[in-house]
């Protein structure tokens, strides 16, 4: 008796669009580790802006196939280049890398990238044709945004050009996305254009690649120095990482992303706010990992607070207000948590000094209770439901 075999199921990610999002594993873990190295707040607006900047060309690259599914050859040779330009912008951060023009420089190939694929793209879809080419025209300017960075610093210098180049990542990422964002993502709403179930698996899978790179970032430094200075925070760092995991799918996954063209860009927003967010407790975490007794593992211009965590709990709160199907009452954990994560945060840059991190410990512990508060929710909705 024969078996009748069944269809496979076919993802809406490729296997190409995998490798794409692997390859910004390497690239976000080579960005904590020089915000490692230099954690002082200078450092910190240039993290965050390259996060932004990084966050920018895959969301493009990602709205371009939800549009158009395509992976022939010419455009896996656009996207190999760019991720090669893309590995190139991150080596150039820091003082110890590629120098900062060369960063620059290779932002603006990876914009230029950005603007080739669609403007292939006008060719099989032209009822978006208009946008499409509004896209182009926006990566190309901002592309000559980075050029100018890049003549900039290498005429300047390094050393006196680091705020300029935080402004200036900043604004080539805004132009580059301004049309995206603002009247296309109606356009493309109107026109039932988006693959939504698309776009909710890359988001999905984004967020697995910067959880994972706060564990290549904790375990290369400590493999680093061959021993674990403070284990309590070692472990924490894992838990904290999986609590994270936890809410994001567990309460989100589950529903299903916003339709309207608002929640569309609050969704976006989220995202971005939880990408910086992570990257930045993961560079927490390891720092109180590198600590011992007699001070800190690294200098930092400062001391730690809950911030990083507040960032974290606030964009989830905000993703969970509007995804469609999370019930309010994990919202109200979420926005509880960031309260209360925001309120000590507050008290900490009032009250404590540089060489105590208490509060940062509490805010961690509170993370990973409302964590495991909406898993139990989440559970006993399921169950209702049923």
């Amino acid at each position: 008796m024969s078996e009748t075999r069944q269809p496979q199921h076919k993802p809406s990610v490729s296997w190409f669009e995998l490798f794409y999002d692997l390859i910004f594993v390497a690239v976000v873990a080579q960005v904590g580790k020089v915000y490692i190295s230099s954690p002082t707040w200078e450092m910190s607006g240039l993290i965050t802006t390259a996060v932004l900047s990084l966050f920018a060309v895959w969301l493009l690259v990602t709205v371009s196939h939800s549009l158009v599914p395509a992976n022939d050859p010419v455009r896996r040779a656009l996207l190999l280049g760019q991720m090669l330009l893309l590995a190139l912008a991150a080596l150039a951060l820091g003082v110890e890398g590629l120098p900062n023009w060369v960063g620059f420089a290779a932002s603006s190939g990876a914009l230029l990238v950005v603007s080739a694929i669609f403007w292939r793209n006008t060719r099989q879809e032209p009822e978006l044709a208009p946008i499409l080419k509004r896209t182009c025209v926006s990566s190309v300017v901002g592309a000559a945004v980075f050029a100018v960075a890049s003549a900039f610093t290498w005429w300047a210098g390094e050393s006196a050009t680091a705020v300029a180049a935080s402004l200036l990542l900043l604004l080539g990422s805004i132009i580059s996305l301004f049309p995206v964002i603002g009247g296309g993502l109606g356009e493309f709403v109107r026109l039932d254009a988006l693959d939504l179930p698309h776009l909710e698996e890359r988001f999905a899978l984004f967020i697995i690649v910067v959880l994972g790179e706060s564990f290549v970032g904790l375990l290369l430094n400590v493999g680093r120095i061959g021993y674990i200075p403070s284990p309590g925070y070692f472990a924490l760092t894992f838990l904290l990482a999986y609590a994270i995991w936890a809410t994001y799918y567990n309460s989100l996954v589950p529903a299903r992303m916003p339709a309207t063209v608002a929640g569309l860009r609050t969704w976006i927003l989220g995202h971005a706010v939880l990408v910086v967010a992570m990257v930045t407790m993961s560079v927490e975490f390891t720092d109180l990992t590198l600590s011992t007794e007699s001070g800190k593992g690294l200098e930092f211009a400062g001391n730690w607070t809950p911030l990083p965590l507040f960032g974290v709990t606030a964009a989830l709160a905000l993703l969970a207000y509007v995804a469609r199907g999370v019930p309010p009452v994990i919202f109200r954990v979420q926005v509880l948590a960031a309260v209360i994560l925001g309120t000590l945060g507050v008290v900490d840059a009032a009250t404590s000094s540089s060489s105590t991190d208490v509060y940062t410990l509490v805010g961690a512990f509170v993370l990973i209770l409302s964590s495991a508060a909406c898993a139990a929710l989440r559970i006993r909705a399921d169950g209702a439901g049923g």
